[in-house]
Formats: structure tokens, C-alpha cells, sequence
């Protein structure tokens, strides 16, 4: 084999790699974050203000994961309510779920409940009248 024909294999093979990574990209179903995108992005101001005081709390709901469950716990001392916790699997929008806690200060979720995974979790709280997001991220 000459050069000229060893140049011409390698070129066709690196076509065809090339061709082959296209078509598994395409054919690929890729979820967005968030459907509604767009409309976080305009809150996205107001997602920071909370994010800020969520961060300065000396109390903040602890999320405490052991082998077969996952908890959350709001502290006794601050007047939190309406808390919202939202599990968002960045894979698979089917798997995220939402849970509100009402009045309840602990929740728990077994873990073979949960598909396995990465999840962002966020926490959305208000304590009098200024709004609170803790975000955290587990592996299930």
C-alpha cells in the first residue's frame, strides 16, 4: 500500500466515524432542564434574592440521606411555611416530582421509591414575607 491509499483509508474511516457520532446524536431524546425556561429566566432576579436569603440563615432545612431514605427536616425555631420541594432528574423530566409539606416539620421518602440517578433538588420556603430557594444535589 502506498501513501496515497493509506491517506484515502484513514480519510473514509474518519468520514464514517464522523457520520456514526452524527447519527447517534441524533437520534437521541434530550430533555430540556425545565419546560418552562424561558419564564424562569425572566424570575430569574427574584430566584436570586431568594437563593441570597436562603444563604444567610443560620437554620436552613437539612436534607439528611441514609441508606433506604432520603429526609427532610425544617428547623423548630424559624417560622417556615409553605414549603415546596421540588426533585428534578436532569435525564428524564418523567421522574421529577414535587412534594409540599404543609405543616409537617420531617418528610421522608424511601429511596426504592426513587429511580436511580442524579437529582437536583430545590426547596422553595417562606419565612414572614420574603421568599426562600435552598437548592441541594443527591445520587440515589
Amino acid at each position: 500500500m502506498n501513501w496515497g491509499k493509506g491517506i484515502a483509508v484513514v480519510l473514509v474511516l474518519f468520514i464514517g466515524f464522523i457520520v456514526t457520532l452524527v447519527t447517534i446524536m441524533i437520534s437521541k431524546d434530550v430533555d430540556l432542564v425545565d419546560e418552562e425556561y424561558y419564564q424562569r429566566d425572566l424570575a430569574y432576579n427574584e430566584e436570586m434574592i431568594a437563593i441570597k436569603n436562603s444563604n444567610n440563615l443560620e437554620n436552613k432545612i437539612q436534607l439528611i440521606q441514609d441508606e433506604n431514605i432520603v429526609s427532610f427536616s425544617v428547623p423548630n425555631n424559624e417560622n417556615i411555611k409553605d414549603v415546596l420541594i421540588i426533585f428534578k432528574k436532569p435525564n428524564n423530566n418523567a421522574d421529577d416530582f414535587e412534594i409540599e409539606l404543609g405543616t409537617e416539620k420531617t418528610h421522608g421518602i424511601m429511596k426504592k421509591n426513587l429511580k436511580e440517578g442524579f437529582y437536583n433538588i430545590e426547596i422553595f420556603f417562606k419565612i414572614g414575607k420574603d421568599s426562600y430557594l435552598q437548592r441541594e444535589q443527591i445520587y440515589i
